[in-house]
């Protein structure tokens, strides 16, 4: 694979958090996490991994959206 077209693929690869690693991320609390998540539609939603019925769901945060709504905090505040 070129330079180029390697970094052209690293731009566009989608990483997958946890919880945890959201908070560390962002420095917000779980329950400030949880709230974000109810009442923020602009808060990005989680994905789910797994099957719910089996009890083997995961909750997973796509990191470039998380991202990107850190950005447009920074972007808004006075």
């Amino acid at each position: 694979m070129s330079d180029t077209a390697q970094a052209l693929h690293s731009e566009h690869e989608l990483r997958f958090i946890t919880t945890n690693e959201l908070i560390e991320k962002t420095s917000l609390s779980r329950s400030k996490l949880y709230k974000l998540r109810n009442e923020d539609p602009n808060f990005p939603k989680p994905i789910k991994l797994g099957r719910e019925e089996l009890r083997t769901c995961q909750i997973r945060w796509v990191e470039s959206e998380i991202d990107q709504w850190m950005t447009q905090r920074m972007a808004t505040r006075g």
